[in-house]
């Protein structure tokens, strides 16, 4: 699966590719991929029981060769997409990103839930669609390296915190349109965040080169999250640093978030 965009207001931030708008796209084509590889719309996905599942990102990895202020204005920009899967329960995609001054690759990692208590973000259940015969999305015949990797990184055991701060969920922005914590959101939520621990030029003058996620849980859309980071490390103008996102209601670890941002001078306004 491939797309041709042409960067535009839509698709910037701070003068460069917004990294909240690659996560949706990006989203959305994998998204895109599953549905035509399993023959049905996204709405009528379901297990052998017929009980309606979601596809939920356990894992991405943007990793960038330049900082995000590197895509600019009125540049071609092309995502492409190589889809595979393990069984019925692990998809995957990676996707190569090419812009006209700057590149990017992309894994990401999906499984299929439902929810176990109708309508509790916290009590998803595992489930495992229905393969159509012939289906398009090339099989694997073992995990790949990656899903291990989530594992080991899921039972990591962290050293205490160096800074911890608490969010206010905003349900029209982190919420999506199944009502559960969107994917997307987390990086957004993480610089918020992280901002009040590095301060603003975190935001404003630092660009992201690489962002992995892990998810593990979810939360109700009047949840109180808690970011604490774990680890920071300083080198030149890269800035690298790791930190959860825990429910504050039961202290359930919801991600695990490793980012790097670079110092950048933001392009000039022509």
């Amino acid at each position: 699966e491939s797309r041709r965009i042409t960067i535009n207001m839509p698709q910037m931030a701070m003068r460069g590719l917004s990294e909240a708008w690659l996560f949706k796209e990006m989203g959305d084509l994998h998204w895109h991929t599953l549905c035509k590889g399993l023959e049905t719309p996204s709405s009528a996905i379901a297990d052998s029981e017929g009980s309606r599942l979601y596809a939920t990102f356990t894992r991405i990895r943007l990793a960038l060769e330049a900082p995000l202020t590197d895509f600019r204005e009125n540049q071609d920009l092309a995502l492409d997409l190589a889809p595979s899967r393990f069984g019925a329960g692990m998809f995957f995609g990676d996707i190569e990103i090419h812009g006209e001054t700057a590149k990017a690759h992309a894994t990401l990692m999906t499984s299929f839930a439902k929810f176990g208590e109708a309508g509790a973000n916290t009590s998803l259940m595992k489930g495992q669609p229905v393969i159509p015969d012939g289906c398009e999305i090339p099989s694997l015949a073992a995990a790949p390296e990656f899903a291990a990797q989530y594992r080991a990184l899921r039972a990591e055991e962290l050293p205490p915190p160096l800074f911890e701060t608490s969010y206010e969920m905003q349900p029209v922005h982190d919420i999506n349109g199944v009502g559960l914590l969107y994917f997307a959101a987390y990086p957004m939520i993480a610089d918020i965040c992280a901002a009040r621990h590095f301060g603003p030029d975190l935001l404003s003058g630092r660009s992201t080169t690489l962002r992995d996620i892990c998810y593990f849980a979810n939360a109700m859309p009047d949840e109180t999250l808690v970011y604490r980071i774990h680890a920071e490390q300083a080198e030149g103008d890269r800035l690298r640093y790791r930190a959860t996102l825990s429910r504050k209601s039961d202290g359930k670890t919801m991600a695990l978030i490793e980012t790097e941002k670079t110092k950048v001078d933001l392009p000039p306004v022509k």
